[in-house]
């Protein structure tokens, strides 16, 4: 009985008096805020009700109570604990939303898909007059590239023309300046060294973020700059362990136990050779989370002399992954860069190809004054 009463204790004291560090849990987890005690949450009873859900989250070992129960759900029942994550046959992570693209479940009506490709031709015609480059990359859909390993609820059939194909389809009526990673990369299945996208990561691997980088540069390098820009010499290490990128599907779900499969990946190394006509023009990248691996990598930020990442055109980040604030309350955030940049390159996946407009637009109109 005192033993039991004892291992009852363990969490408690451990959180009073911490003597067995545990590491946190990794994902999207949402910080409980303590309460801060007052007479009036006291009466009401506001108090008690947030302070119980701190101490919920915040007593002993809790991280480690997580992790065993998401262990014993997903190795018994198969259960995920990760939100809108999705194992496929042979231990493949997928996102849902890229599947549900892939299917044709997001499907929109053609008119809107014209509407938002007649935006997109406008940002570039009104970039392009004002001297600057633009450029659209589509990102890749896993679900185009992994189409075998797609759990079976999922395996009905494709339509012959979902968002994705209609939008190239108006990119090339009007002229649009793109590059299709997404059918690039499911061309290069099966011929690369290294994985393009992992079992366990939803984007791009940081192989395939590589590959992108090299070619966004070597595209702006051969339109624009008549090969002025730095163009990188990547170099690869070999390795039998995923990154925390390349298994970004995985780690979010906390559990004990490691990956249940292996590959060998490969992460990167640039140099940066310059001559004396080397330029190095500044950079707006407005983009969804495509970007990511590519800022990580910082190897924009050696390439361009200055470089502003515009995630979803909300947070706006800078060099040296410096947080440059928020545009929605600040507004003004980004005017003056916009006016600064040189190239502006706009990324996005398959379903987020019409998110990336409208305030982008907006903020041009304001910055230039237009109607």
């Amino acid at each position: 009985m005192g033993l039991v009463f004892i291992i009852l204790l363990l969490p408690v004291t451990n959180k009073i008096i911490p003597f067995i560090w545990s590491a946190g849990l990794k994902g999207a987890v949402t910080e409980t805020p303590n309460a801060n005690f007052t007479l009036d949450s006291w009466f009401s009873g506001t108090y008690q009700e947030k302070k119980e859900k701190y101490w919920n989250t915040h007593i002993g070992f809790y991280p480690d109570f997580i992790r065993i129960n998401n262990q014993i759900d997903f190795s018994c029942f198969g259960l995920l604990h990760a939100k809108d994550v999705i194992e496929g046959e042979a231990h493949y992570f997928y996102e849902r939303a890229y599947i549900e693209s892939y299917i044709g479940k997001d499907r929109l009506a053609d008119s809107v898909i014209l509407m938002d490709c007649k935006r997109i031709k406008w940002i570039q015609d009104s970039l392009t007059s004002r001297g600057k480059k633009f450029l659209f990359v589509i990102g890749t859909n896993k679900a185009d590239y992994f189409p075998e390993y797609i759990p079976g609820k999922y395996k009905v059939a494709i339509p012959k023309s979902r968002n994705y194909h209609r939008y190239l389809r108006y990119f090339d009526f009007l002229a649009i300046s793109y590059i299709d990673f997404n059918a690039y990369f499911m061309r290069q299945k099966g011929k690369t060294t290294y994985p393009l996208i992992t079992k366990f990561n939803t984007h791009w691997s940081s192989y395939g973020a590589s590959i992108v980088s090299d070619s966004i540069i070597r595209y702006l390098n051969l339109k624009y700059y008549d090969q002025r820009l730095i163009q990188p010499v990547i170099s690869y290490t070999e390795s039998k362990t995923y990154n925390s990128h390349d298994q970004e599907a995985f780690e979010p779900l906390n559990l004990i136990i490691g990956s249940p499969a292996k590959e060998i990946t490969a992460w990167p190394q640039y140099a940066y050779p310059k001559n004396k006509n080397t330029v190095m023009p500044k950079a707006i990248f407005l983009a969804d989370s495509y970007f990511w691996e590519i800022y990580d990598q910082k190897v924009m930020e050696s390439v361009f002399s200055d470089l502003q990442f515009w995630y979803y055109n909300r947070e706006f980040w800078g060099k040296d992954h410096r947080l440059l604030g928020d545009s929605q309350k600040n507004p003004e955030l980004g005017d003056d860069y916009l006016k600064e940049a040189d190239v502006v390159v706009l990324i996005a996946t398959e379903f987020h190809l019409n998110c990336l407009t409208d305030d982008f637009i907006k903020k041009i109109k304001k910055v230039y004054k237009l109607r």
